[in-house]
């Protein structure tokens, strides 16, 4: 029984690997923006203060924000950490253009990081 748990588990695991994959292939459209904001509009209702960081973050949005509004404890994060948690691949789906933002922001940061230690040739250690 444990076995066919740590198989089920492995699978989800793959699934949701393939799943990040195809909607980082997909191109950013307006239409996938439009599709984000329709479904956090929907889930925030009845709550002004996320409907006024729904408008702030139609207008002021830019790719290379991504990383900065995925670590304001705003309606972005919440929705999108409750879609990976339940795995809700229509939600996952709302996400597509953001997804891709936060993946090409996290690898440009990380090749610069991987420069500047390629770059560094002393290592101070402390004891």
């Amino acid at each position: 029984m444990a076995l066919d748990k740590l198989n089920n588990e492995n699978a989800n695991f793959m699934w949701f690997q393939l799943l990040v994959q195809v909607l980082l292939q997909m191109p950013v459209t307006t239409r996938s923006k439009d599709d984000l904001l329709q479904q956090s509009f929907l889930v925030y209702d009845n709550n002004q203060s996320a409907q006024k960081d729904i408008h702030l973050f139609n207008r002021t949005y830019w790719p290379t924000d991504a990383i900065n509004w995925y670590t304001q404890d705003k309606f972005l994060f919440r929705l999108f950490n409750q879609a990976c948690r339940t795995d809700d691949i229509d939600l996952l789906f709302n996400f597509r253009f953001f997804i891709h933002d936060l993946h090409h922001k996290l690898k440009e940061v990380y090749c610069e990081q991987q420069l500047k230690r390629n770059q560094q040739q002393t290592i101070i250690v402390y004891r």
